[in-house]
C-alpha cells in the first residue's frame, strides 16, 4: 500500500502547490484500509475558517499503484476543497455556508425523488451529476485529472 499512499501524497501536493489560496494547515488526510478506494471530506466551519478531514479508504498490495479511476475519485475530493477555499476567499465564509446548504438540499431532494420513483443506481448517478455544485466539482476534477494522471502514474 506504500506505493499508493505515495501517489496520493504526490497528487495532494501537486494540487496544493497549484492552488496557493488553500490553507494547507487546515487539511488532515487519513488513509485507512478499505475494500476499494473510496473517500469523503468532512468539513467543519469555525471562526471564519474551514477545517477539512479527508478520509481515503484503500486496499492495495505494498507495491500496487492506483488505477486512473482511483486517482479521479481522490482528485474529486480535492476539487471540493479547492472550490470551497476559493469561495471562502472571494465571497466569505457566509457564502460557503449557503453553498454547502444548497448542495445538501439538492442531494436530499434527489434522494427523496429517487426513492419515490424507484430509480436504479445508474439513474441516481446521472441525476447526481446534474446537481450544480457537483457539475462545478466535476469540471475541476476533469481538469486536475488531465493535468496529474501522467505524473501520478510514474
Amino acid at each position: 500500500m506504500e506505493k499508493s499512499i505515495d501517489q496520493l501524497h504526490q497528487l495532494m501536493n501537486n494540487v496544493l502547490s497549484d492552488f496557493s489560496h488553500i490553507n494547507k494547515k487546515r487539511i488532515g488526510i487519513w488513509v485507512k484500509e478499505g475494500d476499494y478506494l473510496n473517500s469523503k471530506v468532512q468539513i467543519n466551519i469555525e471562526n471564519d475558517e474551514i477545517d477539512y478531514e479527508l478520509y481515503v479508504y484503500l486496499h492495495k498490495a505494498k507495491e500496487e499503484v492506483l488505477v486512473p479511476h482511483e486517482i479521479f475519485i481522490f482528485l474529486h475530493e480535492m476539487s471540493h476543497i479547492v472550490i470551497l477555499e476559493k469561495l471562502k476567499n472571494e465571497q466569505g465564509i457566509g457564502y460557503v455556508e449557503q453553498y454547502l446548504s444548497k448542495y445538501s438540499e439538492d442531494i436530499m431532494e434527489l434522494e427523496e425523488k429517487a426513492k419515490k420513483e424507484k430509480w436504479n443506481d445508474e439513474k441516481i448517478q446521472k441525476e447526481y451529476e446534474n446537481i450544480e455544485c457537483e457539475k462545478q466539482t466535476d469540471t475541476l476534477t476533469k481538469t486536475l485529472f488531465a493535468r496529474y494522471v501522467h505524473i501520478a502514474s510514474t
